[in-house]
């Protein structure tokens, strides 16, 4: 048993298989001749446009499957792929040193990701995953190469990387990824945001956790201590078994509270509301309420009311 202390990003327990999420690729790099140079240049626009329609298809999803709010997220990506000095920097590095597409592409987001990285703030640290991700899509599309997609996992599993960007996390199995730790990220990172949106547990900031675990090893996640846990012994084991069992019976205890009417001593109905980030995921559970419930999202809301199986949309503000 080993036990690594990390940043806590989403609060909760989870107990499952590892899955080391792997995105390393190989980037070739060779010259190429003059009258390349603009085949080249053809090749990382296409790319590029491939990279945005990528980018707004996977807003679509969190659209649908969270929030607006949660989408717009994705605002900063599809802005940055289409800013004219990443473009210019890349068609110039391109033309003047003649090297393969790829090479050039790899070497200019690492610059940018380095420059970053000089600033003593968490704030840019994250960003470096933003643009990380960008530099990533770009090249996987130039090599016309996927990695394995966190949306095809098909048990459940703590999903184990050097980093997240929020486009995997956006991606992942929801059903399957019980929660996720990786060696860089933060607090104010999307990864973070949208983990503390799914209520599922995440550590960032063990530092080199990809190498020290194998795919299958039985873990744990304590991100209330910030603990991840590596194939824990019997009694570690059946002490956190237990604590899982507690907090989803504190859970199935909430929604039983939920039902009993609101009403002061004097006789007056109060109604009972919930902000939800979610509100497409969390639904259901507010349905199985028998009292009048009104759901408030911002900046749009669902109202409930008792013995209805459906919900009103209002698309203004209290």
């Amino acid at each position: 048993m080993k036990v690594h202390h990390g940043i806590v990003a989403s609060i909760g327990i989870a107990i499952g298989e590892a899955f080391i999420y792997d995105q390393h690729l190989h980037i070739p790099n060779y010259s190429i001749s003059e009258r390349q140079v603009e085949f080249e240049v053809h090749r990382f626009f296409i790319a590029m446009a491939k990279t945005k329609e990528e980018y707004i298809q996977i807003q679509k999803k969190l659209i649908q499957e969270m929030s607006e709010n949660q989408g717009k997220i994705l605002d900063a990506h599809i802005m940055m792929v289409d800013d004219t000095t990443l473009i210019d920097k890349i068609c110039t590095t391109l033309r003047s040193e003649k090297r393969n597409i790829e090479s050039v592409v790899y070497d200019v987001i690492n610059e940018q990701c380095q420059e970053l990285a000089k600033a003593n703030e968490s704030f840019f640290h994250d960003r470096i995953i933003d643009i990380y991700d960008i530099g990533q899509k770009l090249l996987q599309n130039l090599l016309s190469q996927k990695n394995v997609s966190l949306s095809n996992i098909e048990r459940d599993v703590i999903v184990i990387a050097s980093e997240l960007s929020v486009s995997d996390t956006a991606n992942m199995n929801k059903k399957h990824v019980l929660g996720f730790v990786t060696e860089f990220g933060g607090k104010t990172s999307h990864s973070a945001i949208l983990a503390k949106s799914l209520s599922m547990p995440a550590i960032f900031g063990l530092n080199n956790i990809v190498h020290e675990v194998s795919s299958g090893t039985l873990c744990i996640i304590d991100s209330e201590k910030g603990l991840f846990i590596q194939d824990p012994d019997e009694k570690t084991l059946k002490e956190y078994q237990t604590k899982k069992l507690a907090e989803n019976a504190k859970k199935e205890e909430t929604l039983l509270l939920s039902r009993i009417p609101t009403i002061t001593k004097d006789g007056f109905s109060i109604p009972l509301k919930a902000n939800m980030e979610i509100p497409e995921q969390e639904i259901d559970n507010v349905k199985n309420t028998e009292q009048k419930v009104s759901v408030c999202t911002v900046p749009n809301f669902y109202i409930f009311r008792k013995n209805e199986n459906h919900c009103q949309r209002k698309n203004n503000n209290f």
